[in-house]
């Protein structure tokens, strides 16, 4: 099977696998391209969780080792799955899973004092 580089007309690049996905995909504008380089933004989809993103074509390595893989850019609505902005290599991670319970700041004042505290009038 031949893999193809494609363009569509908001300047994303995929690449994908057979003529007949090539084909499919240029009756929704894309068109056949050279490999992307640099900030082009390459469609990727992680392997285990689903998610799709768009990725830099200069940081696709990093990615692929994080179980990031090529896919075909979504054509309808229950395709795209959702969707997960990623940070550049070397900058700060992805954000920790929704299943996570995040830490609450709080400020001295919204403490109450403790019955120690309340006797001795602090």
């Amino acid at each position: 099977m031949n893999t193809y580089w494609l363009i569509g007309p908001d300047n994303t690049y995929a690449q994908v696998e057979g003529a007949a996905r090539r084909d499919e995909l240029a009756s929704h504008g894309w068109t056949a391209t050279d490999e992307p380089s640099g900030s082009d933004r390459v469609w990727m989809q992680h392997d285990v969780t689903g998610a799709i993103s768009l990725l830099p074509a200069a940081a696709l390595e990093p990615w692929q080792a994080k179980g990031w893989q090529h896919v075909a850019p979504p054509t309808t609505k229950t395709e795209q799955g959702y969707l997960v902005v990623l940070p550049e290599p070397g900058e700060q991670s992805p954000p920790a899973a929704a299943t996570e319970t995040p830490a609450v700041a709080t400020s001295p004042a919204d403490e109450k004092p403790s019955a120690k505290e309340q006797k001795s009038g602090r």
